[in-house]
Order: C-alpha cells, then sequence, then structure tokens
C-alpha cells in the first residue's frame, strides 16, 4: 500500500540486533516470555517517551510469537510516535481488521489522532466515533472517553458541523472535570463554535486543575503555559463582547483583570526560565551562596516554599550571617504561619 520506502523503513527498525545496552533495561519478570504483556509494556514505554526501549520489547515479543495480533498495534505505534504517520496507519488498520480489536479502542483512536493532525478531518470523523464508543470512561486516572470525544469535536468543528460538535463537547465535558488538559480543549473549541458558557465553565474547571497541579510542581513551565493558553481564550471571548457592545463597562472591566492574570502568569514563566539558568549556572561554574540565594528567591516567589527553605539552609551551614537569606528565612516563616492560620 505504502510502497517500498515503508518495507525498508518498517526492515529497518524492527530487524535492528539488540544492543547491549538492552540488558540494563530487560522487561520486569512478568514480561519475560509472555509476548502480550511485553507489547502492552511496549505501548506504555511509547506513551512515556521511551521509544528506544519499546522497540526492543518489541522486537522481543515479535521473536516469541510473529503473528501477534496485538504486535501490529505496537508497530503501529511506535511509527505513531516517530511521526511516520502513513505507515503507522498501514500497521493500525491491520490490526484494527483484525478479532483482538473489536473491544480495543486504542488502534482507532490512533487512527483518527493521525487524521486530524494530517487535516483529514472527514476520515477521521467515523473512525473517532468508533474508538468512543469502544473506549472506557476511564483508564489509568485519565478521562479516555472524553479525550477522543473532544478529539471527534475537534473533526466536527473543522468540518463546520458546530451543533453536532457542541453536542460532543458538552458529553465530554461533564465527564472530564478533574482532566484539565482534556478542559482546555473544550474551552478552545467551545469559543470557536461561540459557546461562551460552556467555554467559560470548561475554562474554570482546567485553571482550577492547573493551579492544583502547580501546588504539588511549581517549577513545571508547561503547565504555566497551558494555563496562559485558558486565559487568551477567556480574553479573546471578553473582546468579542467589547466589540460587539463598545459602551459595556463590566466587559471592558472584565478583560482588563483577565490580562492582568495573563501577564502575572508570563512573568511567572520568565521567572522559571531564570531559575533554570541560574541552575545552569551552578552545573556549570559551581555553587555560591549568592547563587543559592538568587535560586531560592524565584522558588519562593513561584510558591515553592519547601525549596526554597531547603536552600535557605544551604546557604546559613556555611554562612550563618547572611542577611539576606536570614531575610527571606523569615519572610518564608512569616508565610508558612500565615498558612496555617489560613487552614
Amino acid at each position: 500500500m505504502f510502497g517500498r520506502t515503508t518495507l525498508i523503513l518498517v526492515t529497518v527498525l524492527f530487524s535492528l540486533p539488540l544492543s547491549d545496552a538492552s540488558a540494563q533495561n530487560q522487561p520486569d519478570d512478568a514480561a519475560v516470555g509472555n509476548p502480550i504483556v511485553m507489547v502492552e509494556r511496549a505501548l506504555e514505554l511509547i506513551e512515556a517517551g521511551d521509544v528506544s526501549n519499546a522497540q526492543k520489547l518489541l522486537q522481543q515479543a515479535e521473536l516469541i510469537k510473529s503473528d501477534l495480533d496485538l504486535l501490529l498495534l505496537g508497530k503501529g505505534m511506535l511509527m505513531m510516535a516517530a511521526r511516520q504517520d502513513f505507515q503507522a496507519i498501514n500497521f493500525l488498520e491491520q490490526y484494527n481488521a483484525s478479532k483482538a480489536a473489536r473491544s480495543d479502542y486504542r488502534g482507532f483512536a490512533a487512527v483518527g489522532e493521525i487524521y486530524v493532525r494530517n487535516r483529514k478531518y472527514s476520515l477521521a470523523k467515523d473512525v473517532l466515533q468508533r474508538a468512543r464508543d469502544l473506549a472506557p470512561i476511564e483508564e489509568d486516572d485519565r478521562a479516555i472517553r472524553s479525550e477522543i470525544t473532544t478529539r471527534l469535536a475537534e473533526a466536527l468543528v473543522r468540518l463546520d458541523q458546530p451543533r453536532l460538535a457542541i453536542r460532543q463537547l458538552k458529553e465530554a465535558q461533564a465527564t472530564s472535570v478533574d482532566d484539565p488538559e482534556t478542559q482546555l480543549m473544550i474551552c478552545r473549541l467551545a469559543a470557536r463554535v461561540n459557546e461562551p458558557v460552556l467555554a467559560n465553565e470548561a475554562a474554570g474547571n482546567a485553571i482550577n486543575g492547573f493551579n492544583q497541579a502547580l501546588r504539588v510542581s511549581p517549577f513545571r513551565r508547561v503547565t504555566y503555559e497551558q494555563l496562559t493558553q485558558c486565559f487568551e481564550v477567556l480574553i479573546e471571548m471578553a473582546a468579542r463582547d467589547v466589540n460587539r457592545n463598545p459602551d459595556d463597562a463590566d466587559a471592558i472591566l472584565r478583560t482588563a483583570r483577565l490580562m492582568r492574570e495573563l501577564g502575572t502568569l508570563r512573568r511567572r514563566v520568565h521567572l522559571i526560565d531564570a531559575r533554570d539558568l541560574v541552575l545552569q549556572a551552578i552545573e556549570v561554574g559551581g555553587s555560591s551562596s549568592d547563587k543559592l540565594l538568587l535560586v531560592a528567591e524565584l522558588e519562593a516567589e513561584l510558591g515553592g516554599t519547601e525549596q526554597a527553605r531547603a536552600r535557605v539552609d544551604e546557604i546559613l551551614q556555611q554562612d550563618a550571617e547572611n542577611a539576606r537569606a536570614l531575610q527571606l528565612k523569615n519572610s518564608l516563616s512569616e508565610l508558612g504561619a500565615s498558612s496555617a492560620f489560613g487552614r
């Protein structure tokens, strides 16, 4: 179907000898000798971005049972991760036609994803509907069905079928309240089809979810970027209200407040970049009190109070009279006391 180039690429990917490094990344005992478990583990590795070790597991599974249908899914996902979309579809469609895929949404969802990212929305629509119908509501703490339903809604929006898209978005929104990434996508699409109530609800859910994630990982840049996207959509909708009615003072004020929040978020992204640069300077040129103190100040401003306290303690062990470190320690103590009182 895809010609000689595909055959060459597949031969290269799946005929490479296993390197000595594979001995350091052997599958767990449960996977040894069980090709189904090995392929499932490979799929997990692909999801985590570890394509190299996933490929090794797939090779090992193929040596044990070369006619295993699930291998087609594994190979398709591996090609998809390598952005070899046409080759991926070749494997995935073979898998989707097999008995093993009769109750498995994954191959259909992957084909739909490939079609969407290649702007083949008409082709994506049917296959994503099949994936949605097969998918569980949740899997591994992910709102799988909502993710697929949202991707289906995107295809419908691109096909200029807003009513059908809105129906899918409402279904997805109701079952993925705790999934901020899906809520962000719903927010974007709902704004595009002019459903401001749904868009605002989804944005609120996404913002709450991303803020909770930042309490756990306060220096995760991508989370701030996702929050930024939420506010950009909200500002776009508020600006539409102002354009429709330039005398709407509430809409003007709402836009101003959202812009202030967006400015704060963008500043925090720069603070994260600054922290990363100081850590890089420490790695390259060695540590010092001034460098550690700058990292601590940045971490404190980003909400990483525990990390900042640890850095301050390290500084004071070396220089017990460091005035800036003592001042920051007092500020962090006051912040901790006020937080405890607030609880």
